[in-house]
């Protein structure tokens, strides 16, 4: 949860992390594959209803590359309708992925924009060595 006065509210999104990361787990996140050239949905394979609007967009930061996609929900109350937003970034060097899907507002980009510019100021970091030494149990 991020406390943005510039905001006002507290606000967040979800986040998972995991050691390495196979083609097919990023697929699966971002509801999306790329197959001869055409993005598909992963189950069925069937492509993106025009109305869904889909985009895929690529991502970079610090020491990660990424790759971001959007969907409309064309289901449902008009009214309640969302904007579905997946990502993975992969560290550069080391099989670190950190991804996220959230459900942001259909007619205001100022939510999604808020997600992007946190993303863009995360960079990978290795944990400390264990010391051997140490005595500490903290």
């Amino acid at each position: 949860m991020f406390d943005n006065g510039k905001y006002g509210a507290a606000w967040g999104f979800s986040l998972t992390c995991q050691a390495g990361a196979s083609q097919d787990e990023i697929d699966t996140t971002l509801d999306a594959k790329q197959v001869n050239g055409r993005w598909l949905w992963v189950d069925g394979g069937s492509v993106f209803e025009e109305d869904q609007h889909f985009h895929i967009f690529f991502l970079a930061g610090k020491n990660w590359t990424g790759t971001g996609t959007t969907y409309d929900q064309t289901t449902g109350d008009e009214s309640t309708r969302q904007r579905y937003f997946q990502f993975c970034l992969v560290e550069t060097h080391w099989p670190q992925m950190l991804c996220g899907r959230e459900g942001v507002s259909l007619y205001d980009d100022v939510e999604l924009n808020r997600i992007l510019a946190v993303l863009k100021t995360i960079e990978f970091v290795d944990p400390p060595a264990a010391n051997p030494d140490s005595t500490s149990g903290h």
